[in-house]
């Protein structure tokens, strides 16, 4: 059947815009000319049209406005990435309110270009690929998945108590990697299971997990600049031996890049891409939406070209189901479980989906407490603790409320720096102070821990 001219025209034009946003194909999207502005809302009327507009937002395929963070409570600011072409109008909508404003990165085009070091070229050769796998340079800069994969085999190479297995693969089929670190696999020890890098976009994530992993087997990891100290004890920090967490009393498993078709695809063509790449339409759902409990609730939505996608039915992205079936195996013995995110500067317990406590709150505030003492202490970076619905935004079928369903007692999300003056774009500057810190963070959290009991 032929379809009418005007149907015909129209179903090009989507195809033309779903292409502008790199939801097909491989077109690269350039930011040139967008903002990012940040309002302060100071009334209540404030506040719920910054949600309305957030809420409806979600639903739109065009991506003009999107809300990098959340407006969640009065004179707590809200970071707004908005096109050139909708910028006057957002800036009169929210300035008829009396909303303050600023405009915080004045062209995120030029912020991306800034902070790109030839993520497009891969090395040439393998002398090369060995140098950029040394610890003094692989973190001066964000590494393609191709060199975080070969990363991960030469520490499985050089180090005994490192052990690799593919749990599964990616939509476009990428290995997922599970990363052990143990000095006795037989012993069956409490389990601290971490990942990053569930949205493509968080890159200061993937780079801050495999520090992490890095630190635990190679003392010679680069050490946090002592210039960015503010007291004598973290200048003593930065020098200490770093493989200080401890094999004796936990193992250490880490899966790096959970999302790597996202990730590549936010470095070829859309540095702002946040999800996973499934589907043929609008791409993608968001893997922190996909998880099997209380899945496309609060936070979340069915439309395809949203950002906050929950995915056709719970585990329907690969990678999360590879997720899933570690949680699930080892349920009874992971201890804890880190998911690493970005931005805000925030730890989040469970839960998520509503603005409920979890049975065993106290405890964990008492070791994130932990952390945010050390995180003070080093070089002033001031964290808040809540839960994710009631410090952030309510968000179902997120990665740490599965894990407390099924009985992992201590799971939290945190999001590294910084507060906005980056956003999502980390410069690769703050690669090793960012990565420094947290490690020492997670150390005063596995510090806190009582290891006789496993807790409820």
């Amino acid at each position: 059947m032929f379809q009418s001219k005007s149907a015909l025209f129209g179903c090009l034009a989507i195809i033309v815009v779903l292409l502008s946003l790199g939801q097909l194909g491989t077109a690269k999207r350039d930011y040139r000319g967008y903002s990012v502005i940040r309002g302060l809302p100071q009334t209540l009327s404030q506040l719920n049209h910054l949600n309305t507009l957030m809420v409806k937002s979600f639903n739109e395929s065009e991506n003009e406005i999107q809300f990098w963070t959340a407006p969640t409570a009065l004179n707590h600011t809200v970071d707004i990435l908005v096109s050139p072409e909708r910028r006057a109008l957002l800036e009169d909508e929210l300035s008829s309110l009396k909303m303050p404003l600023e405009k915080w990165i004045e062209d995120v085009g030029q912020a991306i270009r800034k902070t790109r070091q030839n993520h497009e070229a891969h090395p040439a050769d393998n002398v090369s690929l060995k140098q950029s796998l040394a610890a003094d340079q692989f973190y001066k800069q964000f590494q393609r998945y191709s060199a975080i994969e070969a990363k991960i085999r030469e520490l499985e190479r050089l180090d005994p108590r490192v052990s690799v297995e593919i749990i599964g693969q990616s939509t476009e089929k990428r290995n997922l990697y599970l990363v052990r670190v143990s000095n006795d696999l037989n012993a069956r020890k409490p389990i601290v299971l971490i990942d990053g890098g569930h949205h493509a976009r968080e890159w200061i994530s993937h780079a801050t997990v495999m520090y992490l992993l890095e630190s635990l087997v190679n003392i010679d990891v680069p050490r946090m600049p002592t210039r960015l100290c503010k007291n004598e004890a973290c200048r003593a920090e930065t020098v200490r031996n770093l493989a200080r967490l401890d094999l004796n009393k936990f193992d250490y498993w880490f899966i790096p890049v959970v999302n790597p078709d996202g990730y590549e695809h936010s470095h070829v063509s859309d540095r702002l891409w946040r999800k996973t790449r499934s589907g043929s339409y609008c791409r993608g759902a968001d893997p922190n939406r996909n998880y099997p409990f209380h899945w496309n609730e609060s936070g979340s939505s069915s439309f395809q070209c949203s950002e906050i996608y929950s995915g056709t039915r719970p585990r329907s992205e690969p990678e999360v189901r590879a997720v899933v079936s570690v949680m699930d195996q080892y349920k009874d013995r992971i201890q804890m479980y880190l998911s690493f995110h970005c931005y805000s500067q925030l730890i989040l317990a469970p839960y998520g989906y509503a603005r409920v406590y979890p049975n065993n709150y106290n405890e964990l505030a008492y070791v994130a407490s932990a952390w945010l003492k050390s995180m003070n202490r080093l070089r002033g970076t001031d964290y808040q603790f809540g839960t994710s619905a009631i410090t952030l935004y309510p968000s179902s079928g997120g990665s740490d409320d599965y894990a407390h369903s099924i009985g992992i007692p201590l799971a939290y999300t945190i999001e590294l720096p910084d507060k906005g003056n980056n956003g999502f774009i980390t410069p690769p500057s703050e690669i090793i102070p960012i990565a420094h810190e947290t490690l020492i963070g997670v150390q005063s959290m596995i510090d806190s821990l009582v290891y006789s009991t496993k807790p409820l």
